[in-house]
């Protein structure tokens, strides 16, 4: 591990960790505090936020720089069952951009038997609309934690999630111990004295009239995060828990050899320090600064305002306040009029992706066969390279031509010619010896797929027209290891990149082209090259059956212009 690492690893660290970052009795106090608070079983809230971003417009191609707003206030209660399950209702009222909106969340143990969360969501009036469910009558969108990961995951999720969630939460708080372990060997280093500030006992404006708490603020700027690094390195003890904690913690860190890294620490030690110096500023003039409120032992008020400055291009203003009640007390929590009131978030979803709902299934039904295909699809998905552009950039160019393909015995088998155009379509004539027919083509989304098809008639433009949803040819990224379900002469298969590289010779010419393969298992499967500017030229087909076999090349002939 070289001293970059070390450093970055400190840095994480601390930064996440800031809390703790003196063992004054200020700092005590805050860290049990928030333990104790990690800890309770039941509360009611009352919180707001508001958040200011601003960044270069031409990242989303506009000119000058783009600002985005938003506020958020919201109430609710929470409490947990003996297997520290929540039941929770949030109230929100949320404002982006000047769009303001109210809405609430309500989360429930499932019913199914397992260590599952139920969560329902109100949608506004203009979500409703949006997602075309304007005309139901039902309020609530519902889904189950686990389903909710598994729809976005496109695959199972283990039934014992939760748990694994609860010991995750358990782990942070045993590690928040630890940290404050370690910054206890700091002593009482004067570098470290401005970091935290005691307030004293500060009157807090409540519900029902004001109360006094102890409060502390806490703040983090360029200056003294850096000088806080600089402790860190120059104590050999903090240095060695540390990399103690990070070990016991982190299994994604690999071994590591903590005396080896002591010793290079104390060789480079001043190369280190001077490191630190030159680290870039990336929180703005006001930093981050946090104030905690205590009273018995627990957080009542928390406050978090964080100031980001990159390079004077991106801005980003945050604050986050938060009052808690009712900390351990017996709270009923009124559950909403869901009962057929809400609707399924896999309706939704194939309301949104009609091919959603074939995905699992043939998922599953490709994953039951031992293919090549499928391990290398696997195996693209952490390897696979990627090249700039888009999908249009390897369809048929807008430009009048006819494509001609031809077989193995050099016949032609069918041509394409391009006849209309815009933006994001292409009309084309398909011509074979058993018809002609109007194709229009959508580009849009980044994704090349069929949208109309008809019989031919001669000189009439049908470029805005769309009768089907037809099947995708190339999708974005340009990436080997992207995939999608398509609908095509084989019924509900994967698409996918498997290499974004590949010379192909043709009679009409030699491509540097894009490898799509369309597979059921190692016996079925058509393969497609597309060429950056040309478009199609290539085909391999190789379907197989009890009833016949088709096993053919064909090849770009000529383009005629």
């Amino acid at each position: 591990m070289n001293q970059r690492k070390v450093i970055k690893l400190i840095s994480i660290v601390l930064l996440a960790m800031f809390t703790f970052v003196s063992c004054s009795k200020g700092a005590k106090e805050i860290s049990q505090a928030l333990l104790k608070t990690a800890k309770i079983k039941s509360y009611t809230f009352d919180s707001s936020a508001k958040m200011h971003l601003e960044f270069p417009g031409e990242l989303i191609g506009l000119e000058g720089s783009f600002p985005l707003d938003l506020k958020l206030s919201s109430t609710g209660a929470y409490k947990q069952n003996a297997d520290k399950l929540p039941t929770a209702l949030v109230n929100m009222n949320l404002d982006v951009m000047d769009l303001n909106f109210d809405t609430e969340y309500y989360i429930e143990p499932s019913k199914d038997g397992e260590k599952n969360l139920q969560y329902y969501m109100k949608m506004p009036k203009f979500m409703k609309s949006a997602l075309g469910f304007g005309t139901k009558k039902e309020e609530y969108l519902e889904f189950n934690l686990n389903e909710l990961l598994s729809i976005i995951s496109y695959a199972p999720i283990d039934n014992e999630l939760y748990e694994q969630i609860l010991t995750s939460q358990e782990t942070a708080i045993e590690m928040n111990k630890d940290v404050l372990d370690i910054l206890q060997s700091l002593g009482t280093d004067k570098s470290l004295k401005n970091i935290i500030t005691d307030k004293g006992y500060q009157t807090l404006k409540r519900r029902k009239g004001t109360i006094k708490a102890k409060t502390y603020e806490l703040n983090i700027n360029n200056e003294n995060f850096k000088l806080l690094l600089k402790s860190i390195v120059s104590n050999d003890e903090a240095i060695k828990k540390l990399l103690e904690l990070t070990k016991k913690y982190s299994a994604e860190i690999g071994e590591i050899d903590v005396d080896s890294i002591l010793s290079e620490l104390n060789t480079n030690r001043e190369m280190l320090l001077s490191q630190i110096d030159v680290l870039p500023d990336i929180l703005g003039e006001k930093g981050l600064t946090c104030t905690f409120s205590i009273k018995n032992g627990n957080i009542i008020y928390q406050k978090y305002a964080l100031d980001i400055n990159v390079e004077n291009m991106v801005k980003l203003q945050a604050e986050i306040e938060t009052s808690y009640y009712d900390i351990n007390d017996p709270i009923k929590i009124a559950r909403p009029k869901i009962a057929n009131n809400s609707i399924n978030a896999i309706e939704l979803l194939n309301k949104l992706d009609p091919f959603y709902g074939k995905i699992e299934e043939e998922t599953v039904k490709i994953e039951s066969k031992n293919s090549s295909f499928l391990r290398e699809l696997i195996l693209l998905q952490d390897t696979g390279s990627s090249i700039e552009g888009t999908v249009s950039d390897y369809f048929y160019p807008q430009e009048k031509a006819i494509y001609h393909f031809t077989d193995e015995a050099g016949i032609e088998v069918y041509s394409i010619g391009l006849e209309y155009f815009t933006d994001e379509k292409i009309q084309a004539k398909y011509s074979s010896p058993y018809g002609d027919y109007s194709i229009v083509y959508s580009l849009k989304d980044n994704i090349a797929r069929t949208v109309y098809l008809s019989e031919y008639t001669e000189s009439t433009e049908l470029i805005s027209e769309e009768n089907m949803l037809g099947s995708t040819m190339i999708s974005g990224p340009l990436k080997e290891g992207n995939f999608w379900t398509n609908i095509d002469n084989i019924d509900n298969t994967i698409t996918y990149i498997s290499s974004v590289s590949t010379e192909v010779t043709t009679p009409s010419g030699t491509y540097n082209a894009i490898e799509l393969i369309n597979f059921v298992d190692d016996n079925n499967y058509i393969i497609n090259y597309y060429a950056k500017g040309v478009g199609l030229v290539k085909t391999i087909t190789n379907l197989n059956s009890d009833y016949e076999s088709v096993n053919t090349t064909l090849e770009l002939s000529k383009i005629e212009k």
